[in-house]
């Protein structure tokens, strides 16, 4: 029997998003005309590894990789050698959202309290909520200042909550400080 090389792999299939710590992800080819074996690759190299030599290839995604867009594509392979490289398959690689509400710090009553070093990164929006009554001011993503309120000073102490919304499909992230 004659065997010619493979033709093109079909374009690979899956998620078009994930999370930069995601958990192994799957892809698919519909495959390649006399295609024994697939290659499957994913560039840049710091997105991830894949591995697989059959229609699907499996991510592992690196967790330390900054986000971004990632390629997929896959080639088939046969004892003749190997065909055309499939067309690319771009994953958007999401980082997770970063809060820092402040640290834990003493005011006096009927001060204005500014967190010092509250901070935010990656995220869709974000959310300041208070376990008290005290009044938030907020300007732009981080808060202006907080003052507390009769019935903060009574329970002693509030707790500010930082909410940094995912952008999808990522999950949120909330960060607190006390206020005593």
């Amino acid at each position: 029997m004659v065997t010619g090389l493979p033709t093109q792999a079909g374009t690979p299939a899956g998620l078009d998003a994930v999370c930069a710590n995601s958990e192994d992800t799957d892809y698919t080819t519909s495959g390649a005309t006399n295609a024994s074996n697939y290659v499957w690759s994913i560039s840049p190299a710091g997105a991830g590894t894949i591995s697989g030599t059959g229609t699907t290839g499996t991510v592992n995604w690196n967790n330390a990789y900054l986000g971004g867009t990632a390629t997929i594509t896959v080639t088939g392979t046969n004892t003749c050698g190997t065909g055309p490289v499939s067309e690319e398959y771009m994953v958007e690689v999401i980082i997770l959202p970063y809060v820092l509400a402040g640290s834990d710090t003493t005011i006096c009553e009927n001060e204005l309290y500014s967190p010092p070093n509250a901070d935010s990164s990656n995220c869709d929006y974000i959310e300041w909520t208070t376990t008290g009554d005290g009044q938030l001011m907020i300007q732009a993503k981080l808060i202006q200042s907080t003052q507390l309120q009769i019935n903060d000073i009574t329970i002693g102490s509030v707790t500010l909550i930082q909410t940094g919304y995912a952008i999808s499909p990522c999950s949120d992230n909330s960060e607190s400080s006390l206020l005593c």
